[in-house]
């Protein structure tokens, strides 16, 4: 504004005005990827971590199941040997009495 009373002057500055409007605009829209972005990370990192926990869970799944698989072929190996020498003792027994009485 200028001038005098009598005879004012006011002046606008259009340009000033598109500079403050586009600075504005400009800021929102920063302001909106930004958050957009956040939004976008958390999502990735939550999403990482539930495939992440879920091949955890395959692993360790997949981990117990052999170690139960081992487990099942070391006793069913333990109880073939076993069987196996307590029928090699009775037939060694066997052979000792047939040779002691002599049938």
């Amino acid at each position: 504004m200028g001038g005098t009373v009598q005879k004012p002057v006011i002046k606008t500055s259009l340009a000033d005005a598109g500079k403050g409007l586009a600075e504005g605009v400009k800021e929102k829209a920063m302001e909106q990827l930004d958050a957009k972005k956040e939004e976008l990370e958390a999502k990735a990192k939550a999403e990482a971590e539930r495939l992440k926990k879920e091949a955890e869970e395959r692993v360790k799944s997949e981990a117990d199941r052999l170690k139960k698989e081992a487990e099942a072929k070391a006793k069913a190996e333990a109880d073939r040997l076993k069987k196996e020498a307590e029928e090699r003792a009775k037939k060694e027994a066997k052979d000792k009495l047939n040779n002691i009485f002599g049938k």
